[in-house]
């Protein structure tokens, strides 16, 4: 279960609230897929209902265990806000109206479909097989997003990939930063989508295009035009009092037909989703101003399926037709570091998994690992063959690279690290092609002809 990095949880972590899972429960009491959550919470010690607690609070009695009334008793005393829980909000006291057994089921035992993709909101999913080690993608792109308002990030468009149980590209370490080079995406000379605005919580990107999706046996796989997220930053949830910087940032109202579609007929193309009233906020339409204009951001994503998994990622990128520094980037899943793997290709590289996640306040990265025999590993490996240019491939040769970025955290402004996978290229517009590759320690790698090969059975998608 991922989040896109909204608030709370480094890397995604994200845990659907168990009160609510027991509510689900209460009312469809046959369904399998509520006990695969239900299993899930249990195993991962979940210690109190949806997000994590304030700093303030006291912890919630576990889900799983014994109830002890005392005990729980003197934990309410010591929340600093408590709401009653029912099957709309399971607020943040246990769910005791609700709480049920349940028969701990697998992904298997839950009859859902490998795939899933919603093109209103845009998620795409895809899972190898119903096995714990099962590859899994993941692409958000959200056209719907925050059209009111909210803690949004500008990631539109960002992926996830896990496998072999580990989580290898997340949501970074910083979820309460909302600038978009910490979100998976293509950077131009060091931009990707809007950065926040200082001193407010939105200034967000604008929405981006789903174009589709594609499901058989041996392979699923979705695409989405980011142009207009990178090219534009919304505004819907502005702050009382604009600084200079906001002011000067040149807003119109954003002229997307959609958008008039779905505000006609409400004052000035605006509704009140958000705060008490329309003197706190949300006083003006959805509004755009520009941020990193770009001629073109298509991004594609797939899994092939069958006895080792691949995932690809291809981003087609081009700002105008001046040589730039185009960045692909990646942020690590916590705890994975470089593999010492010997004889990988300069376009190539192996990830390990190190253990828990790295202390987020130090700058030193990690260092490289020598896996062990059968360990769990994923190949990076960009296919440069399908390059359009040969000036940028060669431009590329020193490959992929971990750094350890820096961003502020939390709206405390503590400053914090996050482990960053990129691969740099300088040209007028370029084409990534990505595989990720998971694999096991002594496995025999593919080659990047057979790679390349594989990415070709793959349907094209059209640009617009």
């Amino acid at each position: 279960i991922v989040n896109s990095g909204t608030q709370y949880v480094p890397h995604s972590r994200q845990h659907l609230s168990p009160g609510f899972l027991l509510q689900l429960k209460s009312v469809y009491p046959q369904n399998r897929a509520i006990d695969y959550l239900l299993t899930q919470a249990a195993a991962q010690r979940v210690t109190g209902p949806g997000s994590p607690p304030a700093p303030d609070a006291a912890p919630i009695v576990p889900v799983a265990g014994p109830f002890n009334p005392e005990a729980y008793r003197a934990s309410l005393a010591k929340l600093s806000r408590v709401r009653l829980p029912s099957l709309t909000y399971p607020g943040f006291v246990r769910n005791v109206l609700f709480d049920s057994d349940y028969t701990p089921a697998t992904r298997a035992d839950t009859g859902l479909p490998l795939d899933f993709a919603t093109p209103v909101h845009g998620v795409f999913s895809a899972y190898s097989d119903t096995s714990p080690d099962a590859a899994w993608i993941n692409l958000q792109v959200r056209p719907n997003h925050y059209l009111g308002a909210g803690h949004h990030h500008a990631d539109a468009g960002m992926f996830h990939f896990s496998a072999l149980g580990i989580d290898w590209i997340t949501e970074s370490a910083f979820p309460e930063n909302y600038s978009g080079n910490y979100h998976n995406l293509v950077q131009v000379d060091g931009l990707s989508q809007a950065h926040a605005i200082p001193g407010v919580i939105n200034g967000y990107n604008a929405a981006a295009t789903w174009l589709g999706s594609s499901f058989s046996p041996s392979f699923s796989t979705a695409a989405a035009d980011l142009t207009y997220a990178y090219s534009w930053r919304w505004n819907t949830q502005p702050p009382a009092v604009w600084s200079a910087e906001t002011r000067a940032l040149g807003w119109e109202m954003d002229p997307s037909p959609e958008i008039a579609r779905i505000f006609a007929g409400t004052a000035r193309y605006k509704l009140r989703p958000w705060w008490g009233n329309y003197a706190q906020s949300n006083f003006i339409a959805t509004s755009r101003a520009p941020f990193n204009p770009m001629e073109r951001v298509l991004r594609r994503v797939a899994l092939v399926r069958g006895e080792r998994p691949v995932a690809f990622v291809m981003d087609d990128v081009k700002k105008d037709a001046a040589v730039r520094h185009y960045q692909w980037t990646a942020m690590l899943g916590g705890g994975v570091v470089r593999a010492e793997l010997p004889g990988l290709p300069a376009r190539a590289i192996a990830l390990a998994h190190a253990g828990p996640d790295p202390d987020f306040t130090k700058p030193d990265l990690a260092p490289a690992r020598v896996p062990a025999a059968g360990e769990s590993l994923l190949l990076v490996y960009s296919l440069h063959d399908y390059d359009p240019t040969p000036a940028a491939a060669a431009a590329s040769a020193p490959g992929f690279a971990i750094e350890r970025v820096s961003a502020v955290r939390n709206r405390a402004g503590n400053l914090g690290y996050s482990d960053q996978l990129s691969l740099s290229r300088r040209a007028a517009g370029t084409v990534f092609r990505i595989a990720l590759v998971p694999h096991r320690a002594g496995d025999p790698l593919p080659t990047e002809n057979e790679l390349a090969a594989l990415f070709a059975t793959l349907p094209a998608f059209t640009s617009r």
